[in-house]
């Protein structure tokens, strides 16, 4: 082995199997939080704008409201 490799383990086989461990859980977190975002980023939403989000969309008359949930919820809901 090399010096700089003998100083940070120092010869210690538990020391590169825990770290190893421990670098192999770090990166499964890693793997399925990303695949989690990128599964939360593709689900069909109504457009928002940066900063107020949709709360533009709600200036309007509560009838006008209503009739643009009915409408969000025919064309974002899960069908099967």
């Amino acid at each position: 082995m090399s010096s700089s490799i003998q100083l940070f383990f120092d010869g210690s086989w538990i020391t590169l199997i825990l770290s190893s461990c421990l670098l192999l859980m770090i990166l499964t977190f890693a793997i399925q939080r990303g695949q989690f975002i990128y599964a939360v980023r593709n689900i069909p939403q109504p457009i928002s704008l940066p900063l107020i989000g949709n709360a533009y969309q709600l200036n309007s008359t509560l009838e006008e409201f209503f009739n643009n949930l009915v409408k969000w919820s025919q064309r974002f809901a899960f069908t099967k």
